[in-house]
């Protein structure tokens, strides 16, 4: 099995700023699960209230950050938050 592929606890990537950094940057290698709603990293989409919702988990907490008509507006919030919140490592959505 390659290395990459290993799966390895998320308390081995909090060790220290450099391992947090790889974390993050091993997001964008995952696969995008089946059952979502949205193509964007932290939205999803509220079907009883018809809007897109951003939320934001980081170190244990959670920030939700609203409700939008459109899910690149919900993806420009996350983008915001994160950048502001967890730094310039994380990768970012790129909206289309």
């Amino acid at each position: 099995e390659p290395c990459c592929m290993k799966k390895l606890p998320i308390s081995n990537y909090y060790r220290g700023k450099n391992d947090e950094v790889s974390y993050y940057l091993s997001l964008v290698n995952r696969p995008l699960r089946k059952n979502k709603t949205s193509k964007y990293r932290g939205v999803c989409f509220l079907k009883p209230r018809n809007l897109y919702s951003a939320r934001l988990d980081f170190k244990g907490r959670k920030y939700y950050l609203g409700a939008f008509k459109t899910e690149a507006e919900a993806a420009i919030a996350w983008n915001n938050a994160a950048l502001n919140i967890i730094g310039p490592h994380v990768p970012l959505n790129v909206i289309e």
